[in-house]
């Protein structure tokens, strides 16, 4: 179900590296789209997208998936982040909320890179209990 891969991001020279147990693969990241007000912009590898998160006025998080040829939204969430139950929560929320608890001051910026890397073969909307592979993993 997970797959777990040591990353590795060169911004001299926009080169992912993934570690996986029996390999290391090297990407080189497309040109970033714009953030618009983002505070987290994610490139994920395996998917071949961008994932703006933005936390907005009204409590709301939007996060947009983007893809990297032509920068257009493919997805577009506007989430309530205090409604994720991150028991039951897809990837897209969880990322809300991350964010969300971060602009709060109530979490450091570490947690979205290490969900994205866990979940990065899952559909971005399935929902899983995100909870339980944190601890599971972290074990």
């Amino acid at each position: 179900m997970i797959g777990i891969y040591n990353t590795k991001y060169s911004p001299s020279c926009n080169k992912i590296t993934h570690n996986a147990q029996t390999s290391t693969e090297t990407f080189t990241e497309p040109p970033s789209p714009p953030m618009n007000g983002a505070t987290l912009q994610h490139y994920n590898v395996r998917r071949n997208l961008f994932i703006n998160v933005t936390p907005e006025n009204d409590g709301t998080v939007t996060v947009d998936v983007i893809s990297p040829k032509n920068h257009e939204i493919l997805e577009h969430h506007s989430i309530n982040p205090t409604d994720v139950q991150p028991s039951n929560a897809s990837l897209i929320e969880m990322l809300a909320l991350d964010q969300y608890l971060v602009s709060q001051g109530e979490s450091e910026n570490v947690l979205a890179n290490y969900i994205s890397i866990l979940y990065e073969n899952e559909d971005l909307n399935e929902r899983a209990n995100h909870l339980e592979e944190l601890k599971y993993s972290a074990d």
